[in-house]
């Protein structure tokens, strides 16, 4: 059984319940969100998206954050990096992710789900080979490397597909590289937009730019 710290509107922590009855009550609770960015050998700025497992109780099958995961009760924001290590296979030391602020979520998108979340939003510049990657078949069924400007395009309606290369687990648990198409529908919804701005600020952090928050 898993256990949740939950918050008031405030922030201010007020215990701890179990994960499921967290998503029922729509009680508010912390998870970690990391974007892995990188300039590619053309110059192009790109992200690793991660294609979720077709076996997740939630968003299965979906294109979602590069790595991100829940908090759990006692834990602190530096725990978030297992997230990294478990579904990819990175390690990397805390200070190495680039802090944007925490997303205020609200989100009721399933029935019998109401999820709000304070989301703490990290990036981390890494541009190793897309097949360096360690897949964990759990949580993710494939990543995918995308350019950012191809992204930026499909979130603003000027196009509404993009064929990225990947990595996709085949049914035998092997790493298969080809081409994955993604449109606008298979990213889980969201109320304000959140991958656009993910990507806007992306394109900031790669230029080397301050002044940027989620």
């Amino acid at each position: 059984m898993e256990f949740l710290d939950i918050y008031n509107g405030k922030g201010q922590y007020v215990g701890k319940k179990e994960r499921e009855l967290v998503h029922k009550d729509g009680d508010w609770h912390k998870t970690f969100h990391c974007w892995i960015i990188f300039k590619d050998e053309n110059g192009n700025d790109c992200v690793i998206l991660q294609k979720r497992s077709e076996n997740k109780k939630s968003w299965a099958g979906f294109v979602d954050i590069s790595a991100a995961g829940h908090l759990e009760s006692g834990e602190t924001m530096e725990d978030g990096l297992r997230e990294l290590e478990e579904e990819l296979g990175v390690k990397v030391e805390f200070n190495k992710l680039i802090d944007t602020g925490i997303r205020v979520c609200i989100e009721e998108f399933k029935e019998g789900t109401i999820n709000h979340e304070f989301q703490n939003v990290f990036f981390l510049i890494d541009s190793r080979d897309i097949r360096d990657y360690k897949l964990q078949g759990e949580e993710l069924s494939g990543i995918l490397c995308v350019k950012i400007d191809d992204l930026l395009s499909l979130f603003s309606n000027e196009i509404n597909e993009i064929i990225s290369m990947g990595l996709i687990m085949d049914s035998y648990g092997n790493k298969v590289e080809g081409s994955y198409q993604i449109t606008r529908e298979k990213f889980i919804p969201t109320l304000d937009n959140y991958y656009y701005k993910v990507m806007i600020l992306a394109k900031r952090i790669l230029r080397n730019e301050k002044h940027f928050h989620i």
